[in-house]
Protein backbone atom coordinates (compact mmCIF):
# COMPACT_ATOMS: atom_id res chain seq x y z
CA UNK A 1 0.00 0.00 0.00
CA UNK A 2 2.63 2.74 -1.32
CA UNK A 3 2.11 6.21 -0.82
CA UNK A 4 3.98 8.79 -2.76
CA UNK A 5 4.09 12.40 -2.51
CA UNK A 6 5.95 14.25 -4.90
CA UNK A 7 6.51 18.41 -5.14
CA UNK A 8 7.63 19.73 -8.05
CA UNK A 9 8.88 23.29 -7.63
CA UNK A 10 8.59 25.06 -11.45
CA UNK A 11 6.58 27.27 -13.67
CA UNK A 12 7.26 25.46 -16.72
CA UNK A 13 5.69 22.02 -15.07
CA UNK A 14 3.45 20.64 -17.49
CA UNK A 15 0.49 18.20 -17.31
CA UNK A 16 2.46 15.25 -19.85
CA UNK A 17 5.01 15.65 -17.15
CA UNK A 18 3.30 15.18 -14.10
CA UNK A 19 1.61 11.92 -16.03
CA UNK A 20 4.90 10.83 -16.71
CA UNK A 21 6.45 10.69 -13.33
CA UNK A 22 2.98 9.37 -11.77
CA UNK A 23 3.96 6.23 -14.29
CA UNK A 24 7.27 6.70 -13.91
CA UNK A 25 7.05 6.27 -10.30
CA UNK A 26 4.33 3.25 -9.99
CA UNK A 27 6.22 0.82 -12.65
CA UNK A 28 9.37 1.77 -10.25
CA UNK A 29 7.68 0.79 -6.80
CA UNK A 30 6.47 -2.46 -8.59
CA UNK A 31 9.79 -2.73 -10.48
CA UNK A 32 11.98 -2.22 -7.43
CA UNK A 33 10.19 -2.48 -4.16
CA UNK A 34 7.84 -5.10 -5.24
CA UNK A 35 4.39 -2.91 -4.70
CA UNK A 36 1.00 -3.70 -6.23
CA UNK A 37 0.83 -0.75 -8.82
CA UNK A 38 -3.05 -0.90 -8.26
CA UNK A 39 -2.29 -0.02 -4.39
CA UNK A 40 0.29 2.60 -5.49
CA UNK A 41 -0.84 5.85 -4.82
CA UNK A 42 1.27 9.09 -6.05
CA UNK A 43 0.46 12.69 -5.74
CA UNK A 44 2.52 15.39 -7.69
CA UNK A 45 1.46 19.04 -6.32
CA UNK A 46 3.08 22.11 -8.86
CA UNK A 47 4.24 24.87 -6.35
CA UNK A 48 5.81 28.18 -6.92
CA UNK A 49 9.03 28.58 -7.50
CA UNK A 50 9.55 31.64 -4.59
CA UNK A 51 7.98 29.40 -2.86
CA UNK A 52 10.94 26.76 -2.36
CA UNK A 53 14.08 28.19 -0.07
CA UNK A 54 17.27 26.39 0.07
CA UNK A 55 20.00 28.12 2.77
CA UNK A 56 17.50 31.03 2.76
CA UNK A 57 16.92 31.75 -0.59
CA UNK A 58 13.74 31.64 -3.24
CA UNK A 59 14.33 29.10 -5.92
CA UNK A 60 14.81 31.74 -8.93
CA UNK A 61 11.87 31.58 -11.43
CA UNK A 62 13.47 29.76 -14.26
CA UNK A 63 15.02 27.00 -12.16
CA UNK A 64 13.00 24.27 -10.84
CA UNK A 65 13.22 21.72 -7.90
CA UNK A 66 11.55 18.52 -6.22
CA UNK A 67 11.44 16.42 -3.37
CA UNK A 68 9.50 13.51 -3.04
CA UNK A 69 8.20 11.32 0.38
CA UNK A 70 7.43 7.88 -0.24
CA UNK A 71 5.45 5.74 2.48
CA UNK A 72 5.91 1.94 2.61
CA UNK A 73 5.26 -0.59 5.41
CA UNK A 74 8.21 -0.98 7.44
CA UNK A 75 10.24 -4.54 6.86
CA UNK A 76 8.97 -5.10 3.70
CA UNK A 77 12.50 -4.08 1.22
CA UNK A 78 15.67 -4.44 2.19
CA UNK A 79 18.06 -1.62 2.44
CA UNK A 80 19.60 -2.40 -1.04
CA UNK A 81 16.23 -2.46 -2.48
CA UNK A 82 15.72 1.34 -1.09
CA UNK A 83 19.12 2.55 -2.39
CA UNK A 84 18.57 1.37 -5.76
CA UNK A 85 14.60 3.05 -5.75
CA UNK A 86 16.46 6.25 -4.46
CA UNK A 87 18.82 6.73 -7.34
CA UNK A 88 16.33 5.11 -9.93
CA UNK A 89 13.61 7.63 -8.76
CA UNK A 90 16.39 10.48 -8.74
CA UNK A 91 17.25 9.84 -12.53
CA UNK A 92 13.43 9.56 -13.31
CA UNK A 93 12.86 12.90 -12.27
CA UNK A 94 15.37 14.74 -13.94
CA UNK A 95 14.94 13.10 -17.39
CA UNK A 96 11.35 13.76 -16.89
CA UNK A 97 11.99 17.63 -16.01
CA UNK A 98 15.32 17.35 -19.00
CA UNK A 99 17.76 18.66 -16.81
CA UNK A 100 18.86 18.47 -13.09
CA UNK A 101 17.44 20.22 -10.19
CA UNK A 102 18.64 23.95 -9.41
CA UNK A 103 18.58 22.86 -5.57
CA UNK A 104 19.72 19.52 -4.03
CA UNK A 105 16.57 16.74 -4.66
CA UNK A 106 15.47 15.22 -1.43
CA UNK A 107 13.83 11.96 -1.82
CA UNK A 108 12.77 10.06 1.46
CA UNK A 109 11.63 7.03 2.30
CA UNK A 110 9.29 6.23 5.34
CA UNK A 111 9.21 3.29 6.66
CA UNK A 112 5.28 3.13 8.53
CA UNK A 113 4.55 0.20 11.30
CA UNK A 114 2.00 -2.13 9.67
CA UNK A 115 -0.37 -1.02 12.97
CA UNK A 116 0.04 2.48 11.83
CA UNK A 117 -1.44 2.41 8.62
CA UNK A 118 -4.11 1.40 5.85
CA UNK A 119 -6.73 1.66 3.94
CA UNK A 120 -10.13 0.67 3.30
CA UNK A 121 -10.82 0.50 6.83
CA UNK A 122 -8.02 -1.73 7.90
CA UNK A 123 -4.55 -1.15 9.11
CA UNK A 124 -1.91 -3.49 6.92
CA UNK A 125 -1.25 -5.36 10.28
CA UNK A 126 -4.93 -6.48 10.36
CA UNK A 127 -4.37 -7.26 6.65
CA UNK A 128 -1.58 -9.46 7.75
CA UNK A 129 -3.99 -11.19 9.95
CA UNK A 130 -6.19 -12.41 7.08
CA UNK A 131 -9.57 -10.71 5.48
CA UNK A 132 -12.51 -10.62 6.82
CA UNK A 133 -13.41 -14.43 7.53
CA UNK A 134 -16.11 -15.47 4.43
CA UNK A 135 -19.41 -17.09 6.40
CA UNK A 136 -18.32 -19.87 3.35
CA UNK A 137 -15.83 -22.57 4.28
CA UNK A 138 -13.28 -24.11 1.36
CA UNK A 139 -12.64 -27.47 1.22
CA UNK A 140 -9.42 -26.83 2.56
CA UNK A 141 -10.51 -24.81 5.98
CA UNK A 142 -12.86 -28.00 6.67
CA UNK A 143 -10.26 -30.72 6.45
CA UNK A 144 -8.35 -28.41 8.85
CA UNK A 145 -5.44 -27.51 6.30
CA UNK A 146 -2.78 -25.10 7.52
CA UNK A 147 -3.93 -21.62 6.19
CA UNK A 148 -1.83 -20.57 2.83
CA UNK A 149 2.03 -20.09 3.22
CA UNK A 150 5.33 -19.66 1.10
CA UNK A 151 6.72 -22.98 0.39
CA UNK A 152 10.48 -22.43 1.57
CA UNK A 153 12.65 -22.86 -1.53
CA UNK A 154 14.07 -26.21 -0.86
CA UNK A 155 12.27 -29.23 -2.83
CA UNK A 156 10.46 -26.14 -4.51
CA UNK A 157 10.04 -25.31 -8.07
CA UNK A 158 8.84 -22.09 -10.33
CA UNK A 159 6.74 -23.58 -13.07
CA UNK A 160 5.71 -20.38 -15.61
CA UNK A 161 3.10 -21.90 -17.82
CA UNK A 162 2.79 -20.20 -21.55
CA UNK A 163 4.75 -16.26 -21.37
CA UNK A 164 4.17 -16.49 -25.16
CA UNK A 165 3.62 -13.76 -27.44
CA UNK A 166 0.26 -14.95 -28.85
CA UNK A 167 -1.56 -13.40 -25.28
CA UNK A 168 0.51 -9.86 -26.13
CA UNK A 169 0.35 -9.33 -29.90
CA UNK A 170 -0.91 -12.35 -31.18
CA UNK A 171 -4.31 -13.82 -31.66
CA UNK A 172 -5.23 -13.85 -28.17
CA UNK A 173 -4.34 -10.80 -26.26
CA UNK A 174 -4.95 -10.89 -22.52
CA UNK A 175 -5.82 -7.57 -20.86
CA UNK A 176 -4.23 -8.04 -17.68
CA UNK A 177 -1.16 -9.94 -19.28
CA UNK A 178 1.49 -7.13 -18.53
CA UNK A 179 0.68 -6.92 -15.04
CA UNK A 180 1.56 -10.54 -14.92
CA UNK A 181 4.04 -10.80 -16.54
CA UNK A 182 5.80 -8.27 -14.33
CA UNK A 183 4.56 -10.16 -11.34
CA UNK A 184 6.03 -13.29 -12.74
CA UNK A 185 9.40 -11.82 -13.22
CA UNK A 186 9.74 -10.91 -9.86
CA UNK A 187 9.19 -14.06 -8.80
CA UNK A 188 11.54 -15.12 -11.42
CA UNK A 189 14.18 -12.84 -9.79
CA UNK A 190 13.23 -14.11 -6.05
CA UNK A 191 13.66 -17.89 -7.50
CA UNK A 192 17.36 -17.29 -8.88
CA UNK A 193 18.65 -15.40 -5.47
CA UNK A 194 17.22 -18.09 -3.46
CA UNK A 195 18.08 -21.16 -5.90
CA UNK A 196 14.55 -22.44 -6.78
CA UNK A 197 14.53 -24.01 -10.26
CA UNK A 198 12.55 -21.85 -12.75
CA UNK A 199 10.83 -24.04 -15.13
CA UNK A 200 9.40 -22.61 -18.97
CA UNK A 201 6.85 -24.65 -19.88
CA UNK A 202 5.23 -23.46 -23.86
CA UNK A 203 2.94 -24.42 -25.79
CA UNK A 204 3.05 -25.40 -29.25
CA UNK A 205 0.20 -26.03 -31.75
CA UNK A 206 0.32 -29.85 -33.33
CA UNK A 207 -0.32 -27.98 -36.79
CA UNK A 208 1.70 -25.31 -38.73
CA UNK A 209 -1.36 -24.30 -39.77
CA UNK A 210 -2.92 -23.67 -36.34
CA UNK A 211 -4.43 -20.29 -36.09
CA UNK A 212 -2.58 -20.02 -32.52
CA UNK A 213 0.56 -20.90 -31.62
CA UNK A 214 1.80 -23.02 -34.61
CA UNK A 215 5.00 -24.06 -34.30
CA UNK A 216 7.97 -21.42 -35.18
CA UNK A 217 5.29 -18.71 -35.63
CA UNK A 218 6.06 -15.34 -33.68
CA UNK A 219 3.12 -15.93 -31.16
CA UNK A 220 4.71 -19.27 -30.37
CA UNK A 221 8.05 -17.37 -28.92
CA UNK A 222 8.39 -16.34 -25.36
CA UNK A 223 7.49 -13.43 -23.67
CA UNK A 224 10.17 -10.44 -23.97
CA UNK A 225 9.96 -9.90 -20.07
CA UNK A 226 10.41 -13.68 -19.41
CA UNK A 227 13.29 -15.72 -21.27
CA UNK A 228 14.64 -18.94 -20.89
CA UNK A 229 17.77 -17.89 -19.26
CA UNK A 230 20.49 -19.62 -18.79
CA UNK A 231 19.59 -22.36 -15.98
CA UNK A 232 16.22 -22.95 -16.50
CA UNK A 233 14.53 -25.66 -18.06
CA UNK A 234 11.91 -25.55 -20.88
CA UNK A 235 9.15 -27.99 -21.55
CA UNK A 236 6.92 -28.05 -24.76
CA UNK A 237 3.28 -29.06 -24.42
CA UNK A 238 0.71 -29.51 -26.92
CA UNK A 239 -2.76 -29.77 -24.46
CA UNK A 240 -3.69 -27.73 -21.23
CA UNK A 241 -2.09 -29.37 -19.15
CA UNK A 242 1.89 -28.83 -18.47
CA UNK A 243 1.90 -32.53 -17.67
CA UNK A 244 0.13 -33.98 -20.55
CA UNK A 245 2.64 -35.64 -23.05
CA UNK A 246 5.44 -34.13 -21.87
CA UNK A 247 8.37 -34.92 -19.89
CA UNK A 248 7.59 -32.14 -16.73
CA UNK A 249 6.98 -35.42 -14.53
CA UNK A 250 10.10 -36.83 -14.88
CA UNK A 251 11.71 -33.79 -14.81
CA UNK A 252 10.70 -32.59 -11.18
CA UNK A 253 11.22 -36.30 -9.98
CA UNK A 254 14.93 -35.72 -11.04
CA UNK A 255 15.28 -31.92 -9.38
CA UNK A 256 13.29 -33.51 -6.34
CA UNK A 257 10.14 -30.94 -6.37
CA UNK A 258 7.72 -31.68 -4.05
CA UNK A 259 6.27 -27.89 -4.06
CA UNK A 260 5.24 -26.57 -7.56
CA UNK A 261 4.90 -22.36 -7.33
CA UNK A 262 2.83 -21.82 -10.26
CA UNK A 263 1.95 -18.92 -12.86
CA UNK A 264 1.16 -18.71 -15.77
CA UNK A 265 -1.63 -17.93 -18.89
CA UNK A 266 -4.49 -18.57 -18.94
CA UNK A 267 -5.65 -19.01 -15.20
CA UNK A 268 -9.15 -20.50 -16.12
CA UNK A 269 -7.22 -23.10 -18.76
CA UNK A 270 -4.00 -24.30 -19.17
CA UNK A 271 -2.72 -23.18 -15.61
CA UNK A 272 -5.97 -24.59 -14.25
CA UNK A 273 -5.44 -27.91 -15.82
CA UNK A 274 -2.00 -28.12 -14.58
CA UNK A 275 -2.88 -27.30 -10.82
CA UNK A 276 -5.06 -30.15 -10.82
CA UNK A 277 -3.03 -32.75 -12.74
CA UNK A 278 -0.25 -31.94 -10.14
CA UNK A 279 -2.16 -32.40 -6.63
CA UNK A 280 -3.31 -35.60 -8.35
CA UNK A 281 0.22 -36.62 -9.07
CA UNK A 282 1.39 -35.62 -5.13
CA UNK A 283 2.87 -32.15 -5.71
CA UNK A 284 1.59 -29.38 -3.31
CA UNK A 285 0.58 -26.23 -5.02
CA UNK A 286 1.03 -22.38 -4.92
CA UNK A 287 -0.61 -20.43 -7.24
CA UNK A 288 0.49 -16.86 -7.87
CA UNK A 289 -2.94 -15.28 -8.50
CA UNK A 290 -1.73 -11.86 -9.86
CA UNK A 291 0.56 -13.68 -11.87
CA UNK A 292 -1.83 -15.21 -13.84
CA UNK A 293 -4.21 -13.70 -16.46
CA UNK A 294 -7.08 -14.62 -18.38
CA UNK A 295 -9.61 -13.62 -21.48
CA UNK A 296 -13.39 -12.66 -21.17
CA UNK A 297 -15.55 -15.55 -22.11
CA UNK A 298 -18.99 -16.13 -23.92
CA UNK A 299 -21.89 -16.99 -20.85
CA UNK A 300 -23.22 -18.89 -23.69
CA UNK A 301 -26.65 -16.85 -23.66
CA UNK A 302 -25.33 -14.09 -26.23
CA UNK A 303 -23.26 -12.03 -23.01
CA UNK A 304 -20.01 -12.10 -22.16
CA UNK A 305 -18.22 -12.56 -18.65
CA UNK A 306 -15.30 -10.72 -18.30
CA UNK A 307 -11.98 -11.77 -17.74
CA UNK A 308 -11.31 -10.21 -13.97
CA UNK A 309 -14.81 -12.56 -12.85
CA UNK A 310 -13.21 -15.83 -15.16
CA UNK A 311 -9.97 -15.07 -13.60
CA UNK A 312 -11.29 -14.28 -9.93
CA UNK A 313 -13.54 -17.64 -9.98
CA UNK A 314 -10.99 -19.93 -11.65
CA UNK A 315 -8.26 -18.79 -8.54
CA UNK A 316 -11.56 -19.47 -5.81
CA UNK A 317 -11.84 -22.90 -7.45
CA UNK A 318 -8.05 -23.78 -7.10
CA UNK A 319 -7.87 -22.63 -3.45
CA UNK A 320 -11.20 -24.74 -2.59
CA UNK A 321 -9.19 -27.86 -2.49
CA UNK A 322 -6.58 -28.17 -5.12
CA UNK A 323 -3.83 -25.11 -4.01
CA UNK A 324 -2.75 -22.40 -1.99
CA UNK A 325 -3.28 -18.71 -3.42
CA UNK A 326 -1.07 -16.12 -2.65
CA UNK A 327 0.17 -12.84 -4.37
CA UNK A 328 3.94 -12.42 -6.24
CA UNK A 329 4.70 -9.91 -3.40
CA UNK A 330 4.14 -12.43 -0.86
CA UNK A 331 6.82 -14.89 -1.98
CA UNK A 332 9.02 -12.46 -3.32
CA UNK A 333 9.31 -11.29 0.25
CA UNK A 334 9.66 -14.59 1.95
CA UNK A 335 12.58 -15.83 -0.40
CA UNK A 336 15.66 -13.64 0.18
CA UNK A 337 19.16 -14.91 0.33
Amino acid sequence: MPLLQLDIASLAFTPGQGQALRQGLTRLMADLLHKRAELTVVNVAQRRPDTWAVGGQALPDAGWSASLQVFITAGTNEAGERARFISAAHALIQEVMQGPAATPLYIVLHEVPADSWGYDGLTQAARKLGRPVSPVKTLRQMAGMPAAQVPPPLHTALLLIDFQREYVEGGLPLPDVAHAARQASQLVAAAERVGVPVIHVHHEAASALAPAFAPGSPGAQPMQELPVASGHHRIVKQWPSSFKGTPLQAHLQELKVQHLVVAGLMTHNCVDSTVREALHLGYAVTVIGDACATRDLPDGQGGVIPASQVHQVSLAALADRHADVLSASEVVGAWRA
